[in-house]
């Protein structure tokens, strides 16, 4: 619908297309600048849902009011499809904002290049370099500051192995790369004193437990622990698949008890 009151018609596959293609960028540029792990089935979920739901605003055309709420809405939708379980409701805000963020700087800057070569302040348009840089802006600031928040973030580690479960405070590292030589399965890193006396059972060949050997190289050398795989692991809420060794050295890991790759 035009200010005059008359219909326009659209396409909606090329509509589609378009938003597709931008939310695709969008998702991929927030997570990285999040650091999250970018899985290409959930982006390309995440981007069809936000093309769907352009295309169906605009062929509703709903009140301002109405579109600004539905948007924040798809933007939340979009988040939780691309990135997963975000570990708690203001988690999945801010990421839902850097999301905005994002495909409001990308807005900005297709416009900018569409603008090339005719006058910027047209009749009517004259806020366009404000919401440029505006949303340039807010981009930038909340991407550094869930750098800054991602570069110590820490989340709750449990997992159950032989009858016993332990619950922990466990750090995010991207350093953290090490692999199960046999399955290949990541490695989660528990500080023995954390593990009490599941460590001692691994230690002594517990037959009921799946035991593994996990060598690790590193600045101090190389070495071997002990570990054992979890009959349930959850990192952050989320159940996961991975090996867990238990390291006997004294100190912390930043003041966490165990290493999860991020």
């Amino acid at each position: 619908m035009v200010p005059g009151g008359e219909r326009i018609g659209f396409y909606a596959d090329i509509l589609f297309l378009i938003d597709f293609a931008m939310d695709c960028l969008t998702l991929s540029l927030a997570g990285r600048a999040m650091k999250k792990p970018l899985r290409k089935k959930r982006l390309l979920l995440g981007a069809a849902f936000g093309g769907l739901a352009g295309v169906l605003l605009t062929a509703w055309s709903p009140p301002r009011i109405a579109e600004v709420i539905i948007g924040v809405l798809v933007s939340c939708i979009m988040t939780r499809i691309a990135y997963g379980r975000a570990g708690g409701f203001g988690r999945m805000f801010w990421e839902s904002v850097t999301v905005w963020g994002a495909g409001a700087m990308l807005g900005g800057i297709v416009t900018f290049f569409m603008r090339l070569g005719t006058p910027v302040f047209l009749p009517g348009e004259d806020r366009f370099p404000t919401a440029l840089i505006l949303s340039a802006f807010s981009s930038l600031i909340l991407s550094r500051f869930h750098r800054t928040r991602s570069a110590a973030r820490t989340v709750r580690l449990c997992f159950t192995a032989g009858g016993e479960r332990i619950e922990t405070t466990a750090l995010c590292d991207s350093g953290c790369i090490a692999r199960e030589p046999i399955g290949g399965l990541p490695v989660v890193l528990v500080k023995e004193r954390a593990a009490g006396s599941l460590a001692e059972h691994v230690r002594s060949a517990d037959p009921t437990l799946r035991i593994r050997a996990v060598p690790l190289a590193g600045i101090g050398g190389e070495r071997v622990l002990l570990g054992v795989v979890p009959d349930r692991l959850e990192i952050g809420g989320r159940e996961r698949e991975a090996v867990v060794a238990f390291d006997p050295e004294p100190g912390s890991y930043g003041g966490a008890e165990a290493i999860v790759p991020e």
